[in-house]
């Protein structure tokens, strides 16, 4: 029951980060006050301190300041610390930037050091950040601080009426922002866009609302499907069945069980504690992965990038064809005594950084999927599903002892299941370049991996000494498979060319009435002249000839809220 009790403990744990994580910040940066002081008889200064979190900036020019009280206290001047600057290359000029913690300091003129001791200053202070994929909304924040010391403290982080209205109805807290609705004006809330995307992931969204199967429902908080689990479990399962796990899988039982015969109760038990901790080390590395997901995410906005993990996969792939063995992680093979639950329990924990060249590309492969969800409690429960799939076999052959007899030979067989797996991550990485492609180039690249895969085989793999029946299976799937490839490039779709651009509609009560009127959902694409993402998005995304086509389908609005969303200093 201990162990039952810890691995839920680590679950537990998993999940409360991964929530954390997957929440959608309003307002990522943080404002700390620092000293107020009175420098002449007539010159105050009130230092405090902007915080961006790694990944996020904060634009020099949308930094203000004003005194709210009291009376006779004003702002002269707001002393900024030297900017970082960069080029914009989609604005076309230079744009001045903090990051980190910057430290700012505002000038105030007061009537005289009598009038101001004890009183307390509240200063309004104004900023507009972004990170990669997202711009945030103006914010402001309340500082305040009393002359004479004692009293400082921060308000929280606010937005204009204008935001919060838009945040209340829609949900958006920073741009891009893209909100879908069906032909009544009921939104489509498990369909909603939040920041930055490639133009495949807005297409998907776009056709399955424009084919009427939007959901109305928010997505749930792990957003992977039954069959991804079952899929992963699977993966987990066929791992322990290649050449590099399967014979290890008698020794292994054998450590755990310790040098005494336990009954079959006591045999489920520890091998079941061995799995656990298995799971539960994955889970914990799942978690840390996926909650590095926004700068992954952030990451993977580069097509350079993109074609750098997309080779890295290709290679992993090779590896599995036995071509080469990646050097691969081998911390905590030593010793251990098994025979107890909590030995099982750790002894699981640590063979799950025995990354064998079997096991480490495949789990690699893992990894960079659920990092690019940037859900730390789905890359956590992926994770642990995969390693109880990678255990199964083990509590079976813990429990029953006898069916360590009956386990099938190491031979020949694991080294084709090595290579499906090959043939997997190379589909995968092949996958991973679609965002940079065009419909017909995707199917072109598809058709052409599967001859190229083929013709490997049969170059390299394929034996027909003996007249054996594998070798003469595997040259005709073989020869499917090129035959499959080359109609695929042959018959690649050629669309007919889009209009151009999509045509927006800049009244959402026109929109509204049109939508009813042709009886198509809305797309509300919300926008700013301050959000650089946005110019990104409109330069790649709603650029691409088959969201413009897949449009159509939809009535799009594009909802400006430059002005909408100025902070207003005087609101309470």
């Amino acid at each position: 029951m201990r162990i039952v009790a810890t691995v839920i403990a680590v679950f537990v744990v998993s999940a409360a980060g991964a929530i954390g994580a997957g929440m959608f910040e309003a307002d990522p940066f943080s404002v700390s006050v620092g000293e107020l002081r009175i420098t002449s008889d007539t010159a105050a200064e009130m230092d405090f301190t902007l915080t961006a979190p790694p990944g996020h900036y904060v634009y020099q020019d949308r930094m203000t300041a004003r005194v709210k009280s009291p009376e006779g206290v004003s702002l002269e001047d707001l002393l900024m610390p030297a900017p970082i600057v960069k080029e914009d290359k989609l604005l076309k000029e230079q744009v001045k930037i903090y990051e980190g913690a910057a430290k700012f300091t505002a000038k105030l003129k007061i009537p005289g050091r009598e009038e101001v001791e004890g009183r307390e200053v509240v200063l309004l202070v104004g900023y507009q950040g972004c990170s990669s994929d997202m711009c945030f909304m103006p914010a402001s924040v309340r500082l305040r601080a009393r002359f004479g010391g004692g009293g400082v403290k921060v308000a929280p982080a606010r937005q204009g009426d204008g935001g919060n209205r838009v945040r209340g109805k829609y949900g958006v807290v920073g741009l891009p922002a893209i909100r879908f609705t069906d032909s009544s004006g009921k939104e489509y809330i498990g369909d909603r866009v939040n920041g930055k995307v490639h133009a495949a992931k807005l297409l998907e969204v776009i056709a399955k609302v424009a084919s009427g199967n939007g959901s109305y429902e928010a997505k749930s908080a792990i957003e992977v499907s039954a069959a991804t689990f079952l899929l992963v479990l699977v993966a987990g399962l066929l791992v322990t069945l290649t050449p590099c796990v399967w014979p290890m899988i008698p020794i292994t039982t054998s450590i755990v069980l310790g040098s005494k015969k336990p009954g079959t109760g006591m045999g489920f038990v520890l091998s079941s504690s061995y799995v656990l901790g298995l799971a539960a080390a994955y889970a914990i590395l799942g978690t840390a992965i996926a909650s590095a997901g926004g700068l992954v995410g952030g990451a993977l906005q580069s097509p350079y990038v993109v074609v750098a993990v997309s080779a890295l996969f290709a290679a992993m792939a090779l590896s599995m064809f036995g071509l080469y063995d990646l050097p691969l992680m081998n911390i905590g093979s030593g010793r251990f005594a098994g025979g107890g639950v909590i030995a099982s329990f750790v002894l699981g924990g640590v063979s799950a950084l025995v990354l064998s060249p079997c096991v480490g590309p495949v789990v690699a492969t893992l990894l960079m999927y659920v990092a690019t969800t940037g859900n730390a409690l789905a890359g956590a429960s992926l994770l642990f599903v995969f390693g109880l799939g990678m255990g199964a076999p083990l509590v079976a052959i813990g429990t029953f002892s006898g069916a360590i007899g009956k386990l099938p030979k190491s031979g020949a067989w694991m080294v084709e299941v090595k290579k499906l797996f090959g043939v997997l991550l190379l589909a995968f990485g092949v996958s991973f370049l679609f965002p940079l492609l065009g419909e017909r180039a995707e199917w072109i690249v598809s058709g052409a991996v599967a001859c190229v895969v083929g013709l490997g085989f049969i170059a390299f793999d394929v034996r027909r000494k003996g007249g054996a029946t594998l070798p003469r299976a595997k040259l005709v799937v073989c020869n499917l498979v090129i035959m499959a490839g080359a109609c695929t490039m042959l018959f690649a779709p050629r669309r007919d060319a889009s209009n151009g651009a999509i045509q927006w509609y800049r009244s959402f009560e026109e929109a509204g009435r049109a939508a009813a009127e042709q009886e198509k959902p809305m797309m509300i694409d919300f926008t700013a002249e301050w959000c650089t993402a946005c110019k990104e998005m409109d330069a790649a995304a709603f650029s691409d000839e088959e969201v413009i086509r897949t449009a159509e389908g939809v009535i799009p609005v594009r909802i400006e809220l430059t002005a909408a969303v100025e902070v207003d200093g005087d609101s309470p």
